[in-house]
């Protein structure tokens, strides 16, 4: 499925990529948000500025930053429907188009309410971000 603005939507193109670029950052977001947990600031005993450093607070700030966006995508994904969640998520993310045999088979729905059920996540996705 190509990335595009069904002509039919009122969202400008900006919001649409924003939203888009959310999603696809879901697993990375993720990854990165739980390997904070464990991450330790390097400290080299020499100073680094005039400034006093919260190396923690900033890696609390940028962690709840991450996981906002992951809880936005997750958000978003209840308005699919429960049985085409990972479907709609892996074409959004891996931008990997709809094989009709497999997901037909697993799914039992048709490609149009695929793109229909797609177009509804992206577009809870834009309004959880507040673009809307």
């Amino acid at each position: 499925m190509s990335d595009y603005t069904p002509k039919k939507e009122k969202i400008p193109r900006e919001h649409w990529e924003k939203a888009l670029a959310v999603i696809r950052a879901y697993h990375i977001n993720q990854a990165l948000a739980d390997s904070m947990i464990d991450d330790k600031p390097v400290n080299d005993g020499q100073p680094k500025g005039t400034g006093i450093g919260d190396p923690v607070g900033m890696a609390a700030v940028k962690r709840a930053n991450l996981l906002a966006d992951v809880k936005i995508v997750d958000d978003a994904l209840k308005v699919v429907d429960e049985d085409l969640r990972p479907y709609i998520l892996e074409n959004v993310i891996n931008r990997r188009k709809y094989p009709l045999q497999t997901y037909e088979m697993k799914a039992h729905v048709s490609i149009a309410t695929l793109k229909r059920q797609r177009i509804k996540f992206i577009r809870e996705t834009v309004r959880l971000l507040g673009l809307l």
